[in-house]
């Protein structure tokens, strides 16, 4: 008599695995042999392949190490890369203003006179400065301002060689070298440094 639901194509086979269709494992009777199946594991890449083998797909996986390093270095050659020659650019210090050039000496030239002779110049300071520019000697010359330091007004030229510088206002007298001859002005005259160059006074000046 036949046993009921038993397949006859599969008589003979006893407890041969079945293999489970689009996987890796067959499917056999668990232990206890009541009938239930299971999956086995099974090498599917054929001989020499191991089990959790990765040679299939082109080769195993990168420990965590080896990855840490090759991204390391990556990094490292990519900053090279954009560094140009490597060294790190270091940032241009803000230029220290350059100084504006310092004025020149405050110098009035005028035409050498004779000796003994007195002619009238003007200077600048901060406003026009009337001078006395009176040659000494052949080597020496006198440059006075010619404000009366009594109160404040212009003196007179001489009138004659080597004669003295009037105030017309108060009747003040000066050398034509600034020292006061008859007051009532107490203080001399302002006087400036002189040389002669050539044919020519220079007459220096304080700087404004």
């Amino acid at each position: 008599m036949r046993a009921r639901g038993v397949n006859p194509a599969s008589r003979g086979q006893g407890n041969a695995p079945l293999r489970s269709p689009n996987t890796d494992t067959l499917r056999g009777p668990r232990s206890g042999g009541k009938g239930r199946w299971g999956r086995i594991p099974f090498n599917s890449g054929g001989p020499g392949r191991s089990k959790g083998s990765d040679a299939g797909r082109g080769g195993s996986l990168p420990s965590r190490r080896e990855f840490v390093v090759t991204s390391g270095a990556a990094a490292v050659a990519a900053a090279a890369g954009c560094g140009g020659s490597g060294s790190p650019t270091t940032p241009t210090p803000a230029g220290t203003p350059t100084p504006a050039p310092s004025p020149g000496p405050n110098e009035l030239r005028v035409p050498l006179p004779a000796v003994g002779q007195t002619v009238g110049a003007i200077g600048q300071l901060l406003t026009p400065l009337p001078l006395a520019i009176t040659r000494l000697t052949d080597t020496s010359v006198a440059a006075v301002s010619r404000i009366c330091t009594h109160e404040g007004c212009t003196v007179d030229l001489p009138v004659a060689s080597l004669l003295t510088l009037n105030c017309p206002c108060h009747g003040s007298r000066f050398q034509v070298t600034g020292q006061v001859v008859n007051g009532p002005a107490a203080r001399p005259l302002a006087s400036f440094p002189t040389v002669i160059v050539g044919d020519q006074v220079v007459v220096t000046l304080p700087s404004v």
